[in-house]
């Protein structure tokens, strides 16, 4: 019995509940097998595609399943040759592959004990080279440049005050490279 009922409710509404029900009860089912496979004794680091599953999941930011399997005790630094542990995988996606600010990303590193977005970009920062120091004729293009951007009351220099820059700085003429 339903107290409430959708006015404007589509076959295609009834169908994408019924999946998400679906969806939801095979989760359970499963997860409940694996719980039974683990009480059974199989390896919570079993490799059924030559990498364990932590890192499948890892790798593929699962993140259910990657809390699952580090709640009950998979190895997260466990060095797979050739594909880096689960731990290092984690910390790869904000160093190689993608956006810091997921929360996908942020939510394996927390499970994988991995550290924070923040100090991973920090750490990445200070192996970082500074950049060579300008030269006098440099910093004077970018005086100029500065200059002709306060004229047009810019808040910031462009590609086009840049130009302006270097032309002025040889009076009209362009600078030889």
């Amino acid at each position: 019995e339903a107290r409430f009922m959708h006015q404007g409710m589509t076959s295609s509404d009834v169908l994408d509940t019924a999946l998400s029900v679906q969806l939801a009860q095979a989760t359970d089912l499963l997860l409940a097998d694996m719980d039974a496979l683990l009480a059974a004794g199989f390896p919570i680091d079993h490799s059924p595609f030559q990498w364990p599953l932590l890192r499948e999941a890892v790798g593929n930011l699962m993140v259910p399943l990657a809390e699952f399997l580090v709640r009950r005790g998979a190895d997260l630094d466990h060095d797979w040759p050739g594909h880096g542990s689960a731990r290092a995988t984690a910390r790869g996606h904000v160093q190689y592959f993608h956006d810091p600010s997921s929360d996908d990303v942020r939510q394996l590193l927390a499970i994988c004990g991995a550290g924070t977005v923040e100090e991973i970009l920090a750490e990445i920062d200070a192996t970082r080279q500074s950049p060579p120091p300008m030269d006098e004729m440099a910093v004077r293009v970018l005086q100029l440049a500065a200059d002709d951007a306060a004229r047009q009351a810019q808040p910031a220099i462009t590609t086009e005050h840049l130009l302006v820059g270097v032309l002025r700085l040889r009076d009209g003429a362009f600078l030889s490279f």
